[in-house]
Order: C-alpha cells, then structure tokens, then sequence
C-alpha cells in the first residue's frame, strides 16, 4: 500500500514538473517558485500552479497591428471578415489578402474581440492572431485591370460610371433586383465578389448588375472620385453594393455580396 502511495506521488510530482516545464509561466516556476511551492499544502498548491492557466488577452495598441490567420473556400468569405474586424471597435482600418487579414487600430484592442468577430464568418476557419509591427507585404494585383473586365456570358452587366457622377435612377432597370456594384482594381475583395455576382447573374436573368468602377492608384484618390463622394459618404470601403428591387426600392447597402444576393433570394 505504502508502494502504491509513493507510486502515485511520484506520478503526481512527474506532472507537476513537466508542467512547470511546458507551462509559459511554468519555466519562471522551475527557477523560482519551486522552494516557496513545496511550503505550501497540496490544495494550496494546485490553486496557485492554476493562476498560470488564466493568463490575460493579448492587447492590440496603436502602433501595433495584428495578423488574423484565416482559411476559406468560399469567394466572399475575406469580404465578410474585413466587415466584421472593421466593426471591432478601435479598429481604424483592416486590409485583407487570400489567407491574412492585417488590423490596424485607432485604440487598444483585445485580441479576444477580434477573434470573437472573426468566428462570426460563416464557412471561415480561424487561425492565429498574430501582433506586428507592419502589415504583410499585399500580394499583387489580379491581372485584369477591373473586377468587370471580362463579364461571363449571358449576365446583365453594364458600368454606369468610371469615377464621374452619375444619377442612380438611371441605372436601375425597371422590373429587375439592380446591383449597383462599386469597385476598384486594387481592392482584392472586389475582385472575389465580381466573380460571385457574375455566376449569380447568369443563373437568374431577373438580376441586372450596373458597375461603378472608382479606379485609382489607391483607395485614397478612388475615394476622392465623383462618384464616391457622391453615393459613397456611408461606406466602410470598398467593395460596396446598393441593390435596388424591380420598383426601385433599396433593399441592402453594404460591404458584403452574398449579403446582397441573400437579401434578393429573400424577396424573389
């Protein structure tokens, strides 16, 4: 019996020691806190290793930014994550790539909050939030020159504007869901969506697609177009969407297009 015991205690300490010596704060115990921790009583002792366990959020501060990892399948997926961080308050701005989306703040953030925001995506899996000091390199351009350059055939698709002003009115089509679609070429996202609504177009011929194409050398100067400072006064970035049903009532604004599509599939 008194074999046993000792059996169990050696197993028991075994533990304690690879956790001191796995354990972030474990490694500061091996050196330091081993002499004070054998003073205290076993109950005692697990209540304090345990403190290790529950360490804080790391915080996201200005002059900081944070890498959200990422992995999806679907086209419009990075779209939604950037909406989503973008709404995270203290987020000042949020660039997306393939497989990163890079946080930037005005104010500290939790990376709790962003990762609470990123697990709101739908078909979205969450990777590690990661704190820099700049964000990635941006991946190149896609090579068309805009999102809409080559349409697929057989969807309603037409540019009402290249960064002129124009009147809304007269790019709805009556009797059709009007997308009114503004992009640039730089803006990867709009690139994703353009081949989303594209299929989408094809397949239901009551779907029209009218396209402000806000092509600059950066979001700076497409922003400081016409067109965006006449529709865009409201919009988080770009893409942004308008869709219009067949009597010309607006029935989504915003940033994400299978939003869009969701909110014509809902009143078809």
């Amino acid at each position: 019996m008194e074999s046993s015991f000792r059996a169990q205690g050696a197993l028991r300490c075994s533990r304690v020691r690879v956790w001191i010596t796995l354990h972030p704060l474990g490694v500061l115990a091996a050196g330091h806190w081993v002499s004070p921790l054998r003073a205290l009583r076993y109950p005692q002792r697990m209540w304090f290793l345990l403190l290790g366990l529950t360490a804080p959020a790391a915080e996201l501060s200005p002059g900081q930014v944070a890498i959200v990892r990422f992995s999806s399948g679907c086209p419009s997926c990075a779209d939604e994550l950037r909406q989503a961080l973008v709404a995270v308050h203290g987020v000042a701005s949020v660039s997306v790539a393939s497989d990163w989306a890079c946080v930037t703040p005005s104010a500290a953030v939790q990376t709790d909050a962003l990762a609470s925001a990123a697990k709101g995506c739908d078909d979205l899996s969450l990777g590690a939030i990661e704190l820099a000091t700049a964000c990635p390199a941006t991946p190149a351009p896609p090579a068309s020159k805009d999102p809409w350059a080559s349409p697929p055939p057989g969807a309603d698709v037409q540019v009402v504007s290249r960064g002129e002003a124009f009147d809304t009115r007269s790019a709805l089509v009556a009797g059709k869901f009007t997308v009114i679609d503004f992009g640039a070429s730089w803006c990867g996202p709009c690139h994703a969506a353009a081949k989303l609504l594209g299929l989408y177009a094809v397949d239901h011929t009551d779907v029209a697609i009218r396209v402000v194409s806000l092509d600059a050398e950066n979001a700076v100067a497409s922003f400081a177009l016409p067109a965006a400072a006449q529709h865009l006064a409201d919009a988080a970035g770009l893409p942004w969407f308008v869709v219009h049903d067949g009597r010309g009532k607006v029935v989504y604004r915003g940033g994400v297009a299978a939003k869009a599509l969701t909110a014509i599939d809902a009143r078809r």
